[in-house]
């Protein structure tokens, strides 16, 4: 019986610590860590490739780390425009 409650113990132990470190493995999910851990730890899992594609207005989701696809209807010349307003057109303006 002894031996049982051992075991029974040490799996629970076990059990714990594994929910400890998974949860410690993804910080940048954490909401109540500092900002810069958070980037840090997402920047270090993305690969080059995701890296890249999260730099178009059209990014793919990321589905192994729970990023979702989006759209941010970005337009450099006249600031950001909305999604909403993106069927519009803008004049444009002499940089010179």
């Amino acid at each position: 019986m002894k031996t049982l409650k051992k075991i029974v113990f040490t799996g629970l132990l076990a059990l714990i610590a594994c929910a400890g470190v998974a949860q410690a493995q993804e910080l940048y999910k954490d909401e109540k860590a500092p900002m810069h851990e958070r980037i840090m730890d997402l920047l270090s899992r993305l690969t080059v490739e995701e890296k890249i594609s999260l730099l178009r207005a059209t990014s793919p989701g990321i589905p192994r780390l729970d990023i979702p696809k989006y759209y941010h209807g970005n337009e450099a010349l006249h600031g950001v425009v909305p999604v909403s307003y993106t069927h519009l057109t803008l004049p444009t303006n002499s940089l010179v």
